[in-house]
């Protein structure tokens, strides 16, 4: 869940889904049916302190510091981290973890989509949104269209395999693509002779 409850004023180029047009809520929460359909979710790191809904069994509110609290390797994560300044933080830490789904703009010229997700080993898949999605006010009611596209990514098989059912049942709606990279047999060819990394092959319909 995005908690960010930065004021937007305070720092104007560095919102990300706060800046919707005449909207001055801050606090913006994942539509429930899409953290219902990656469940069963072990954690979400970053909620506000009132939640409509339970999107984990184990919800992590501001105050108890999500970017600074450990993750068990072995939990299946959630989020929708906050849009700002620890945006990379939040990122790194996800990818780090290898292990959940992570729900953001999709803003392919930063930095930390360039380092925490298309190079990242831990990555395993992407879907890409069809259409602009409509986020929560901190009450449940669903607010506008978000002003950008937004992007899943999932760290680990697990998170794969969890994306991709999402997508076939019709509660994310865009196209799912698995990252393939080549074997360890093949990575030092591959570079030498200036080949992709990794390819993105669309899931079967």
């Amino acid at each position: 869940m995005n908690a960010n409850t930065r004021k937007a004023a305070s720092h104007p180029k560095r919102a990300g889904y706060e800046r919707c047009a005449r909207s001055t809520t801050t606090t913006w929460l994942t539509q429930k049916p899409i953290p219902d359909s990656l469940s069963p979710v072990d954690l979400d790191p970053c909620v506000p302190p009132t939640m409509p809904w339970r999107t984990a069994t184990r919800m992590l509110t501001e105050k108890e510091d999500g970017l600074a609290t450990p993750w068990p390797k072995s939990d299946f994560v959630f989020h929708n981290p906050p849009y700002g300044k620890n945006q990379d933080a939040w990122m790194a830490k996800a990818a780090e973890h290898g292990n959940g789904v992570t729900l953001v703009m999709a803003r392919f010229d930063t930095r930390w989509m360039h380092e925490h997700v298309l190079n990242h080993p831990a990555t395993t898949a992407l879907v890409f949104v069809k259409g602009r999605m409509k986020f929560c006010r901190a009450d449940g009611t669903v607010g506008p269209s978000a002003p950008a596209p937004s992007i899943f990514i999932a760290y680990g098989q697990e998170a794969a395999k969890r994306l991709d059912r999402a997508v076939r049942i019709g509660a994310i709606p865009g196209v799912f693509f698995a990252i393939t990279r080549p074997a360890a047999a093949r990575k030092a060819r591959a570079r030498a002779a200036n080949d992709d990394r990794y390819s993105l092959t669309p899931r079967a319909a």
